[in-house]
């Protein structure tokens, strides 16, 4: 089996509502889909039906900024947008994007780690992983500059939304066919930034001859 393949980016929507449409990208039946949310508050954010997360991280330093990352399984016919929920009377900006990753089977996540950061560079935590034919996917999210990429990865998407007059980009990156995981780093402009990332170990995971699946979460 190959390495699964970064496949699309949906558009990415922002809102001061408490209530945003994401676009959906395209997918086929299986593609892994991974949707990031953006929170620039303390807000309870209710999970999207048929997602589950598959973390949360916090930067509170100027500000509270939260990302939420989900994962679901492609049934191959999602067209239009999903609409994603945050708690009423809540302040502050509410943005979504959805991207997929597509492979030769089920496709499933081995493990991930998240990391933040407060300066111009940020390094994300390693992932624990074992096997052949994996793909890293590396998130961003940064405030105030635009991110840069990681030695040794692709850059698949970026795209950015103004809060308060600062540009927060929402950046996707990957490396394919990797045996081990180690930490990667990604420096941006001179500007102090608040960057959330995550590192994402993805592999093709066929239910017929693996079982049961197995799931490693840092």
């Amino acid at each position: 089996m190959a390495a699964p393949t970064y496949k699309a980016k949906g558009t990415l929507n922002s809102s001061s509502t408490n209530s945003i449409s994401v676009g959906y990208p395209t997918t086929a039946t299986n593609d892994l889909m991974f949707l990031f949310l953006y929170d620039s508050s303390s807000s309870k954010v209710f999970i999207p039906s048929g997602w589950t997360q598959l973390g949360l991280t916090k930067v509170t330093t100027d500000g509270i900024y939260t990302i939420r990352c989900y994962y679901k399984l492609a049934t191959g016919s999602e067209t239009g947008s999903l609409t994603c929920t945050r708690n009423a009377l809540t302040t502050g900006t509410f943005a979504g994007q959805i991207y997929s990753y597509d492979g030769t089977n089920y496709i499933s996540i081995l493990g991930h780690s998240a990391a933040t950061g407060t300066t111009n560079s940020v390094t994300w935590n390693s992932v624990t992983m074992s096997g052949t034919e994996r793909t890293l996917a590396a998130f961003i999210m940064n405030k105030n500059d635009a991110a840069g990429v990681p030695t040794g990865y692709t850059n698949n998407a970026s795209d950015s939304f103004t809060e308060d007059a600062e540009t927060v980009e929402f950046e996707i990156n990957t490396k394919e066919n990797v045996t081990s995981a180690p930490t990667a780093t990604a420096t941006s402009g001179a500007s102090t930034n608040n960057w959330i990332t995550f590192h994402i170990v993805i592999y093709n995971n066929d239910p017929v001859v693996t079982s049961p699946r197995s799931f490693i979460v840092n």
